[in-house]
């Protein structure tokens, strides 16, 4: 853990001017404390992660890729563009029932469905963005469209509502109550970006400025978790809405127009760690000691996609791995493989969704 520390060293001249000085500094002091309480405002204290992988390899099979064929690369090529699933999570009212993202084709991208594994039926959801979806205890889905639309629907297909219609909203969360949805809206006109908390019929119940997207919410507690920027680092910061304060967690490298390094946050459901993805793998760090570890690492051949946390089993990792495979000297086969992991043993289960 990186520490800063501010030192301020004062210096006057001697006489009575010193008294002055001195006894202005001291009120200065006292009143700049005293706004600090009122605003109930903790400073930052960015801390550069330094992720040590604890693992070397999934069990994926870490593998090299040949050199791309000049001038024009590989040829991608992949089975039926519905069956490739780049996010999955349970139901948490019903544990035989998935909810999963799959890419889609020229006539849906990133369709939703929820599927009954036994049965293998599936419902038709929506037509999602690149955002997770998220589902409650109570079957109500919310998720972001292509458009930057915001929607909700029962997980049987029924009752689909649309929430916002301004097209600059998106990644909805379910609060840790299930009864209300927050969501990042972008900047426009004179208002900033802020993350808008909705009842289930849109209405407006609270915001909070934010400077980007990608934020987590808690589950045991009225906390969740933004990202704010500032020159060339990101910061996590942990948002108390009880209390009304914010905490620094830990920073990052950060480019505008660059890979962002904090994606797809997520909290486990004990409030204890939380969880990232990047081209580099997908890593933890635990709220509390700021501790940061390597939970998957990124090879040549595969990424990994989504990271979430299976909500009957707070020990398990859900992950969708992207396998590439050489066919040819110039041909990529591309697999999407739902994977469920334990952390404690990092035993792998591949769930085939698709027969």
């Amino acid at each position: 853990m990186v520490k800063t520390l501010i030192k301020l060293s004062l210096s006057a001249p001697s006489g009575k001017r010193v008294k002055v000085v001195k006894k202005g500094l001291y009120l200065f002091v006292l009143s700049f404390i005293a706004m600090a309480c009122d605003k109930k405002f903790s400073p930052p204290t960015p801390i550069e992660p330094e992720p040590v992988a604890n693992i070397t390899d999934t069990g994926f099979g870490c593998k090299t890729l040949p050199t791309a064929p000049e001038p024009f690369g590989f040829t991608d090529s992949t089975r039926d563009e519905n069956e490739n699933i780049n996010c999955f999570m349970y139901n948490p009212s019903n544990p035989e029932d998935l909810i999963i993202k799959v890419n889609g084709d020229i006539f849906g991208y990133n369709k939703i469905y929820k599927v009954n594994l036994p049965t293998r039926k599936f419902t038709f959801l929506g037509n999602g963005s690149d955002y997770l979806p998220q589902v409650n205890k109570k079957n109500w889905l919310v998720y972001s469209d292509i458009e930057n639309q915001v929607w909700r629907i029962k997980t049987n297909g029924d009752s689909a509502m649309l929430l916002t219609f301004m097209k600059n909203c998106m990644e909805p969360k379910w609060d840790r109550t299930g009864n209300f949805i927050l969501y990042y809206q972008e900047a426009y006109s004179t208002i900033p970006p802020r993350i808008l908390k909705v009842d289930l019929k849109g209405a407006i119940v609270d915001y909070w400025e934010v400077d980007l997207n990608q934020f987590a919410t808690y589950h045991r507690s009225d906390k969740f978790l933004i990202q704010r920027s500032k020159d060339a680092q990101v910061t996590i910061y942990e948002k108390d809405l009880v209390a009304n304060t914010e905490r620094a967690l830990i920073s990052a490298s950060y480019s505008p127009k660059g890979n962002r390094y904090f994606s797809n946050l997520v909290v486990d459901h004990l409030d204890e760690n939380f969880y990232w993805s990047n081209t580099a793998g997908v890593f933890r760090c635990n709220i509390n000691s700021l501790k940061i570890d390597t939970v998957f690492k990124a090879c040549p051949n595969y990424n990994l996609l989504y990271p979430n946390l299976s909500v009957y089993y707070p020990d398990e990792l859900t992950v969708v791995c992207r396998l590439k495979t050489p066919l040819t000297s110039s041909v990529i086969y591309h697999d999407y493989r739902a994977y469920q992991v334990n952390l404690l043993s990092r035993s792998v289960t591949w769930i085939k969704v698709f027969k």
